[in-house]
């Protein structure tokens, strides 16, 4: 629903009155991303020409949803980046002040996560010796850096420097290494510095949260050379502490004197017995003092099964038209059912007779490269018009202002055209994988002459077109299909009807987090996330036994199981149960 006129609460009026530094700890369904775009509108009208603001995503998803309603709501969003936190410090920091400390590349420079695993390693000791230096000046204020003439990064071993001169020289640079390289070139270029304070009004950062230390660091920094900043998480949603994000920096922005800070707390998206059900569950885990328990008819439906897993699927053959008229949901597609994993969805998969959609695991998501992003852009566009077009990728890639690029735009387009072709021609063909990779080369070689398209984009292409199944992935949504999803990919989105599963005793929590409170948090986070993401009811699946594969002894496994801690006790005082 699009709701360009939204009448904001006195919680977001305070908010968008504020024209400094501010921690905002926003809530599930608090309507965040609309009080981001109306802020965004109101510096924006202020703004010159050639400034904006920056608006950080922790997905591309994410931010192009942010940039979609800021569009609706300025005529212009004039020179603003919206992107996630790696694109920005490569293109707005390491590509274009990057020469200064490490020479000029001939070429473009692509920034790409390495596949060898000896160069990841020697990447991870530059890594930690950067966060090292980061954090030796991390007291140091920045404007007396510049004054002393402090260069930063040359405090980085000559081994290392010579490794990233090298590798930026002939055209690379590594992912991995953006966050701190990034931090290294503003501590040790006042230039930089200059630029993004001329340009860059104010800097917006979503789920904070999820940080790390390079991306907070970079933060305070910004706030520190006049960007004015703005941060936005919940302590409740943090899930990423496996790729190195921890709550620890949004919970230091709230105790620093030079940010204000807010709370969004009114859900405007749940029922409010899911959301008061949601903080009873956290405060029963925590031991907090709770203050309200939820009233009312009951929205959270629990249901066990006497079997695996596939048991769940055979129920909801039989169950959907109940579950429909229990909640009234008119699409079928505003019922999800979250997973932990993707093993349990799969296993429901093989069994539904219902329309459904299940995001599969593809090898393209772990892949980090060029040709990776490129190959998942050209899918999207293939299937899903709506979401992508040919225009929209040559317009990321051609800047039409430069001489003589005529030639490559139009021969990129007509290979557009026959990669389309041939991904959405059904027909197996013995070459087609050939043929699809030699496209994708053609078009990669008219954007960077010398580009090789790496072994896993190789394979993660062939998996696509050997599997049609995959790609649903790519194709819209339809209004019957159900959705499967793991909980980690329905972060930020929302439906009416939420079924959890996984509800094993080893599973929520997770067995392995048992005397790890860090991972702990994180399993309550998880199925807060999950219960936080329906609007009208919240099924509690429980099943009897559990399957898996074991990849180590490379066989099935079942297990009988009682239900997750988290689902039993005094909080099933409001569930309810259906026959």
């Amino acid at each position: 629903v699009i709701m360009v006129n939204f009448d904001p609460t006195s919680q977001q009026n305070s908010i968008l009155g504020w024209n400094n530094n501010a921690v905002i700890i926003a809530g599930p369904g608090s309507g965040k991303t609309w009080t981001l775009a109306k802020k965004i509108q109101q510096v924006i009208e202020d703004c010159r020409e050639y400034q904006g603001v920056i608006a950080i995503s922790y997905t591309n998803k994410a931010s192009k949803e942010l940039e979609k309603r800021a569009k609706l709501l300025c005529h212009e969003t004039k020179q603003s980046f919206f992107s996630t936190i790696d694109s920005f410090c490569s293109s707005e920091i390491v590509l274009s002040f990057g020469k200064r400390l490490l020479g000029t590349a001939s070429g473009p420079v692509l920034v790409e996560k390495v596949q060898d695993e000896e160069q990841e390693r020697f990447i991870k000791s530059i890594k930690k010796a950067i966060k090292a230096i980061i954090d030796k000046y991390s007291q140091y204020p920045i404007h007396q850096l510049y004054e002393q003439k402090i260069c930063v990064y040359e405090e980085l071993a000559p081994s290392y420097r010579m490794y990233l001169e090298e590798r930026f020289l002939s055209g690379y640079f590594d992912l991995h290494l953006i966050g701190g390289m990034a931090n290294l070139i503003l501590l040790s270029s006042e230039s930089c510095a200059k630029y993004l304070k001329a340009k860059y009004r104010y800097v917006f950062i979503d789920e904070f949260q999820d940080s790390d230390f390079e991306q907070f660091s970079l933060f305070k920094r910004l706030s520190e050379i006049g960007i004015i900043s703005w941060a936005v998480g919940d302590f409740n949603q943090s899930i990423y502490s496996f790729k190195s994000g921890s709550p620890e920096y949004l919970e230091q922005l709230t105790k620093m004197p030079t940010f204000k800070k807010f709370d969004m707390d009114i859900n405007h998206r749940c029922h409010p017995f899911i959301q008061n059900y949601a903080d009873l569950f956290l405060s029963l885990q925590r031991g907090m003092n709770i203050s309200s328990v939820p009233e009312g008819d009951s929205r959270i439906v629990r249901v066990s099964l006497t079997g695996t897993q596939y048991q769940i699927g055979y129920w909801l053959n039989e169950s959907i038209e109940k579950i429909i008229e229990l909640s009234g949901v008119k699409k079928k597609s505003e019922i999800a059912l979250l997973g932990r994993t993707n093993e349990t969805l799969e296993m429901i998969s093989d069994v539904l007779t219902i329309p459904h959609r299940l995001q599969h695991k593809l090898l393209l998501n772990d892949d980090r490269s060029i040709g990776g992003n490129m190959l998942r852009q050209l899918m999207i566009l293939s299937f899903n018009q709506k979401e992508y077009t040919a225009r929209d990728f040559i317009e990321s890639y051609f800047d039409y202002r430069v001489r003589g690029i005529r030639k490559n735009i139009d021969a990129v387009k007509k290979l557009i055209k026959e990669f389309k072709l041939e991904c959405q021609n059904g027909a197996r063909d013995v070459n087609k994988n050939d043929k699809v990779i030699k496209i994708l080369s053609g078009i990669i070689r008219n954007i960077y002459p010398d580009y090789e398209i790496s072994e896993l984009t190789k394979a993660a292409c062939e998996q696509l077109l050997n599997n049609p199944t995959l790609l649903e992935n790519f194709k819209p949504f339809k209004e019957g299909e159900i959705q499967l999803l793991t909980i980690h990919g329905s972060k930020g989105l929302e439906f009416d009807v939420v079924l959890h599963l996984d509800l094993f005793e080893d599973t929520f929590p997770d067995f392995r987090s048992a005397g790890k409170p860090v991972k702990l948090r994180e399993d309550e986070n998880l199925h807060y996330i999950a219960l936080t993401r329906a609007k009208k009811y919240v099924f509690l699946i429980s099943n009897s036994v559990k399957r898996f594969y074991s990849s180590k002894a490379q066989r099935y496994y079942e297990f009988n199981k009682k239900p997750s801690p988290f689902i039993t006790g005094s909080i099933e005082d409001f569930q309810f149960t259906i026959e």
